[in-house]
């Protein structure tokens, strides 16, 4: 009865090994995934801001446009003014 006990014990110090092991392998394979997000985040923001410095150039470009629009009409009615 003795050796059965122990070999009861035996047996469960076996499957909690065995459990360790198996949550040791998820635990690495969930830093891993972290990892991997983390690094994602960090490209992602640099993909933003090089987008936003995008949108700031365009947008610029946009106000040169209508400045020199604005400003093309004016001298344009001021000059039909003026030769009329």
């Amino acid at each position: 009865m003795a050796y059965t006990k122990i070999a009861k014990l035996e047996e469960r110090d076996a499957q909690k090994n065995e459990k360790i092991v198996s949550l040791e392998k998820k635990d690495s394979t969930s830093q891993f995934i972290i990892g991997q997000q983390t690094q994602q985040i960090g490209e992602f923001k640099i993909i933003t801001e090089e987008q936003q410095k995008d949108l700031d150039t365009a947008n610029n470009k946009i106000k040169w446009w209508r400045r020199g629009t604005f400003g093309g009409g004016g001298t344009a009615i001021i000059l039909l003014i003026i030769l009329l």
